[in-house]
């Protein structure tokens, strides 16, 4: 009789290629989660950098309509009858020669020609405008010449406003006319 145990082959020695393969897959699957939190939070940052910067560019043109309208009730309404404007002499508006004040230099923000804009809640700061006198056009078909009474004058507004945390700036400008 043969033993049963005898004909059977021996078990092979293990060399451990599941406990390999599933620290491969492991560390894959680690790579691919650190990757998607990173862009997650990359993804993240930027939304919340544009809405700084949206914040910012409404407040700035909040401000700038309302420097708009300042000018407009100095020369009585946007369409005055033979009303010549006020003499820009006191802030918020000051008679400049074009460019007389940059917008991009800090310290034109902290002089007194500078005035506070309305209030908005999101933003870190109030908004800040001023307003530029720029020059008297008069109305004439002729080169040169005016026969008649009417002109327009011509200011420049410049608004500049914050986001919620300060970091994102906008600064915005229009040039507004007026006939008189």
């Amino acid at each position: 009789m043969t033993n049963a145990f005898a004909t059977r082959a021996r078990p092979r020695r293990e060399r451990g290629a599941a406990l390999i393969i599933s620290l491969i897959i492991l560390l894959a699957m680690t790579v691919i989660g650190v990757t998607a939190a990173r862009t997650t939070t990359l993804q993240e940052r930027m939304a919340g950098n544009l809405r700084q910067h949206s914040v910012a560019f409404e407040a700035a043109e909040t401000t700038l309509r309302h420097g708009e309208a300042w000018v407009s009730s100095q020369i009585g309404g946007p369409r005055p009858q033979a009303v010549a404007p006020a003499s820009c002499s006191a802030p918020p508006c000051d008679v400049l020669t074009l460019n007389d004040l940059d917008p991009l230099d800090k310290a034109t923000w902290t002089g007194s020609q500078v005035q506070d804009g309305p209030h908005i809640a999101d933003a870190a700061s109030d908004p800040q405008y001023f307003i530029e006198q720029q020059q008297i056009v008069r109305d004439s078909l002729n080169a040169g010449q005016s026969t008649d009474e009417s002109a327009r004058i011509y200011y420049r507004v410049t608004a500049r406003a914050v986001g919620g945390t300060g970091t994102a700036v906008s600064i915005l400008r229009s040039t507004y006319a007026a006939r008189f």
